[in-house]
């Protein structure tokens, strides 16, 4: 794995996501990239993997939003885990495995993220299914078939062609 360069596009998607994308993209509309990475990720790497750097991902984006402190931690560390049980039960090889699971995990964490933003609250509006939340993670779905293809060079080491014996 290829930690700084993971790093720096970490930082690169977190501004886009918190400075460029709110400017120019109407509310509900936005991707949400580091979700879309963090899935990739632990896809690739497992949930030890996923769960850290989903973590790590969370805190930072915590602190780039100045929203409630640690619920986007916890929201991405709980994907990154789960997302990243999913390689012993299918093959992350798939182009559109990664586009399937981050449509899954999209929809589970804004669901999660709306709960506990509320802590045990009545929210004051119901959460807009049809009109933001599939719309949402069908983007982040396409999004993640690019992604990937970004991701997977720096943290799936190249097979060897030739064995020496």
């Amino acid at each position: 794995m290829k930690p700084a360069q993971l790093a720096i596009i970490l930082l690169l998607f977190l501004v886009l996501q918190t400075s460029v994308f709110p400017v120019i993209l109407p509310a509900g509309y936005r991707p949400e990239l580091i979700t879309v990475m963090v899935v990739c990720v632990a896809l690739l790497k497992g949930s030890q993997t996923g769960t850290a750097f989903g973590f790590l991902a969370g805190v930072l984006e915590d602190f780039a939003s100045g929203r409630s402190a640690g619920v986007l931690a916890f929201v991405k560390t709980s994907v990154g885990f789960l997302a990243g049980v999913v390689p012993s039960r299918v093959s992350p090889d798939s182009v559109f495995i990664p586009a399937l699971a981050v449509y899954a995990f999209s929809f589970l964490e804004q669901v999660v993220f709306y709960f506990l933003a509320f802590s045990g609250n009545v929210p004051p509006y119901p959460l807009p299914w049809k009109e933001l939340l599939y719309p949402f993670a069908a983007l982040n779905a396409a999004l993640a078939l690019v992604v990937n293809l970004v991701i997977r060079p720096l943290v799936v080491r190249p097979k060897e062609f030739f064995h020496r014996n």
